[in-house]
């Protein structure tokens, strides 16, 4: 459970008249409520909810996608509500130096989370290659744990996830996987392209919005966690970065020779 379902979350507060008091004890989250994406929503504050006290339903929401029929919908809250003052400073200093820009996001879950390997797609650098033709600038952000580089992608280092939250807010387009990336570029109404292999279901995670690369016809959805299910890693060896990069100049209708 990540930044993603928090951004969840905040819908349902604010669907629910932000009834977020926690009605039994589950996943407590003050080292995230304190610093991430809750800290300035004033509707939670004027319900008189302690931002360090806050907590989840984890025994409904934990599970939402379980629920046929059910999709993501993001916060209605404006980002303004949500990231202020030094939140945009980032998105400041990289649109001072790329007048346009591509988010990328090779980083599914993190080294060692529950859904690392079956997430991970293997042909980032490619698709850099492919797309140093087109008039954008590749704009990656990493934490420093995570500093890998690819060449031709400008990399930018941050650990508030506001911030975060502001440059996808601000990017040309978003390619990533299944994870905070692509609930956020929901949420801002920002271009994305959302690489799924064969792991989870766009159908319950995804986002009509976006386009949504899949390959569920030889394996999967699956939903393997905490060990590598090669079924998926073959799928997503399988999805190519043309394919990927095809997906991005559709959605920015764009010709091949842009």
């Amino acid at each position: 459970m990540g930044y993603g379902d928090d951004l969840l979350w905040i819908r349902d507060a604010e669907q629910q008249q932000c009834t977020v008091t926690p009605t039994r004890k589950t996943r407590p989250i003050p080292h995230r409520a304190s610093e991430g994406l809750w800290k300035h929503l004033d509707f939670v504050q004027s319900k008189g909810v302690p931002v360090d006290e806050l907590q989840h339903k984890d025994d409904r929401w934990a599970r939402w996608y379980q629920f046929t029929g059910w999709a993501p919908t993001p916060p209605q809250t404006p980002i303004t509500d949500i990231c202020k003052g030094s939140d945009w400073d980032l998105v400041h200093d990289i649109e001072s130096r790329h007048k346009k820009f591509i988010l990328l996001c090779p980083d599914p879950k993190g080294q060692g989370s529950h859904h690392d390997v079956n997430k991970t797609w293997y042909h980032w650098q490619g698709l850099a290659n492919i797309l140093s033709d087109y008039a954008w600038d590749l704009v990656r952000l990493t934490h420093e744990e995570r500093p890998a580089t690819y060449k031709g992608v400008h990399t930018y280092t941050t650990d508030n996830i506001r911030s975060s939250l502001t440059v996808v807010a601000r990017a040309d387009a978003v390619i990533t996987t299944d994870g905070f990336w692509h609930h956020a570029s929901a949420y801002t109404g920002t271009d994305c392209v959302t690489i799924w292999g064969s792991c989870t279901d766009y159908r319950r995670l995804g986002y009509d919005t976006q386009a949504n690369i899949y390959d569920y016809e030889r394996h999967g959805p699956c939903y393997t966690v905490h060990r590598q299910c090669q079924d998926c890693v073959a799928t997503m060896w399988r999805i190519t970065a043309k394919t990927v990069a095809n997906a991005l100049v559709n959605i920015k209708g764009l010709n091949d020779d842009t």
